[in-house]
């Protein structure tokens, strides 16, 4: 299964924010406390 667009509403610091995958290896990189592992959270939580 590939992963093609994650969606966020209300969650965390995000309010709404949509985030695209592009085939191959895509990283998530950032400063501390800027949501980075709240998209990998929520993609968790929807495959479970």
């Amino acid at each position: 299964m590939l992963i093609k667009s994650v969606e966020l509403k209300n969650v965390k610091s995000y309010s709404h924010e949509t985030i695209e995958f592009l085939e191959g290896i895509n990283g998530i990189c950032g400063q501390n406390g800027h949501g980075k592992s709240t998209i990998l959270e929520s993609i968790g939580y929807a495959l479970f």
